[in-house]
């Protein structure tokens, strides 16, 4: 609560969730950074991990029958499992969902202009239930945009594969030191893997 004077407050309120679990996603350390060079490129600066863990309750259309959406995962960097399935209010009885593997690798540390993203990924579904894996992308923020294709040349993915992952083309050089980007994985059901680069001159 937060109090503002003059009868104003601002309260947030919380539930306590016994099936959320504290995220082991653990973060880079100045020993993960890549060492200092002599070379004008995109330096990895950190990571960010999105977690997309929700409870969203709906409503069966044309009913009064109530659902909800649980949204999960287990794991660490890149290695998770994420559980996404519906449930019905009342009765608990599973209606929905699916459960899948995600294994990736990071991206290169200094990306020098020309430079191709290169990472391997493997997207593997566990068990579903009517459902299948939300899609999947890896985005680099370089024009409109540019995402990672696999072997097949496919950019969107929303079933099992495993392949390295690359970029069409290379990274364009920075306009000015310390302009940043990012290379965004987006491993669906709102979890999200970014890696943050900045422009370096030397």
């Amino acid at each position: 609560t937060v109090n503002m004077g003059s009868g104003f407050k601002a309260v947030y309120t919380y539930k306590w969730d016994p099936e959320l679990v504290r995220s082991e996603v653990k973060e880079e350390t100045k020993d993960d950074l890549p060492p200092k060079s002599n070379v004008s490129g995109w330096y990895f600066t950190n990571y960010e991990f999105v977690d997309g863990t929700a409870k969203v309750e709906r409503v069966l259309a044309g009913t009064t029958d109530k659902m909800e959406d649980i949204t999960k995962f287990e794991g660490s960097k890149g290695n998770i499992t994420i559980y996404f399935n519906r449930y019905d209010k009342s009765s608990g009885k599973h209606l929905a969902g699916v459960n899948y593997s995600v294994k990736w690798t990071d991206p290169q540390k200094v990306l020098i202009p020309g430079d191709k993203i290169k990472m391997n990924y493997t997207l593997k579904t566990i068990t579903n239930k009517t459902w299948t894996p939300n899609q999947q992308t890896v985005l680099f923020n370089q024009g409109m945009g540019m995402y990672l294709k696999d072997s097949n040349g496919n950019e969107f993915f929303k079933t099992d594969f495993s392949s390295e992952l690359v970029s069409p083309k290379g990274v364009d050089k920075g306009y000015k030191a310390n302009d940043k980007k990012s290379v965004t994985v987006n491993l669906g059901s709102g979890f999200k893997a970014i890696y943050y680069y900045e422009w370096r001159v030397y």
